[in-house]
């Protein structure tokens, strides 16, 4: 049983994972200040892992909490620093490394197949793998809150706003047009690319992971199918595919 780390942009997730099935799962704030409290508060009373590892968009953060779980677990943290697929993309080095496993876990669950894997956070992420299991490209877009919160900050009067499930079409208040044009907006979005992205492909799958999927995917006529961790389970590939990295003391 191996526990998969993952530093979002906003939050920590925690993934407990048995032969590629997900057992335990948990997430909160990275700027928690009680964050190694968070973290032994999450993990206690979860069946005892074998393994761990870790692997961030925010690497200043990855020693910090890794530390933090060696001391929980008696266990040496791997860093997950490369993904097993073949990255494209004509800059690879830049590509961040949620994106890698997102394109890990289409290699490995969806053999022979071309895909779009839509992450739905911070940030929406369009990760398109070839039906060699090639990341080749995608798409990024403002997520629900960041597009909330770059309105409130840019505008003079526009009050913060975040929707968290369907909300009416039809504001009749400024709250209620912003949140339906953030909603509304990201399904439009999300559709749209993975239309003009399925171009590029032969009878793609689609399908969504991240914080807003389940507010959101059920109303994307595109996704076809939601996966909660998808990217802890894409890390959890990588790492079952390598010889560890260190011994366990």
């Amino acid at each position: 049983m191996e526990l998969i780390v993952d530093i979002g942009n906003s939050r920590v997730h925690l993934s407990l994972i048995e032969a590629g099935a997900l057992v335990e799962s948990a997430a909160f704030p990275w700027r928690d200040a009680q964050l190694g409290a968070a973290i032994a508060s999450a993990i206690a009373p979860w069946p005892v892992a074998s393994r761990a590892a870790i692997f961030s968009v925010r690497p200043e953060l990855e020693a910090r909490v890794a530390s933090e779980l060696e001391r929980l677990l008696g266990l040496i943290v791997e860093p997950i620093g490369s993904s097993p697929v073949e990255n494209l993309t004509h800059a690879p080095s830049r590509v961040g490394r949620d994106r890698l496993m997102n394109a890990t876990w289409a290699h490995y669950t969806r053999p022979g197949q071309a895909g779009i894997v839509v992450s739905l956070g911070t940030a929406m992420t369009f990760d398109v793998v070839s039906e060699r299991g090639a990341l080749i490209g995608g798409a990024i877009a403002p997520g629900l809150a960041t597009g909330g919160r770059a309105l409130a900050r840019d505008t003079a009067l526009l009050p913060e706003v975040r929707p968290t499930s369907m909300v009416a079409p039809l504001g009749r208040d400024t709250e209620a047009a912003i949140s339906s044009g953030l909603f509304w907006g990201s399904v439009g979005a999300i559709d749209r690319l993975c239309e003009e992205l399925s171009c590029e492909l032969k009878d793609p799958f689609v399908v969504a992971t991240g914080g807003d999927a389940e507010a959101l995917a059920p109303h994307c006529r595109m996704i076809q199918e939601v996966v909660s961790n998808l990217t802890s389970l894409g890390a959890w590939w990588t790492l079952t595919h390598r010889p560890p990295s260190r011994a366990a003391p």
